[in-house]
């Protein structure tokens, strides 16, 4: 019976864990998850579609990172900043809420954790591109 318990907070911590670095990285991942997929309407077998999908959304997140130290202009790397942080605090906001809808009665509550969880998740997404 503890055992069991302890399996369920490990597994929901790891599916927490895993929607987090999935909100930080959410323009990489969502463009990943678009050539993947397109890749597989389009007809490519799903393994071809997993791969290209995983190396497109690389690539992004590497020109991300190599995009934004590199580039002397102030005006280009808010650009990049805005490209990477809007989209990351957006999913941010949106999964914090769709996930204390679960625990939480109240509304106002429920925007609290989702503004202070898209302001952790737009500032994380800030200090990984800029590190």
């Amino acid at each position: 019976m503890v055992f069991g318990i302890l399996l369920t907070l490990i597994g929901i911590g790891a599916a927490c864990a895993l929607l987090y670095n999935c909100m930080v990285y959410a323009v990489p991942v969502a463009v990943g998850l678009w050539a993947g997929f397109s890749l597989l309407h389009a007809g490519a077998g799903p393994v071809v579609a997993i791969v290209a999908g995983f190396l497109t959304g690389g690539f992004v997140f590497a020109a991300g990172m190599v995009g934004f130290p590199a580039s002397r202009s102030v005006v280009v790397r808010y650009v990049i900043a805005a490209l990477f942080v809007l989209p990351a605090a957006y999913v941010g906001y949106t999964g914090a809420l769709e996930v204390s809808t679960l625990g939480m009665s109240s509304v106002l509550w429920e925007h609290i954790v989702a503004v202070m969880c898209a302001s952790a998740t737009g500032g994380t997404a800030f200090a990984r591109l800029a590190s």
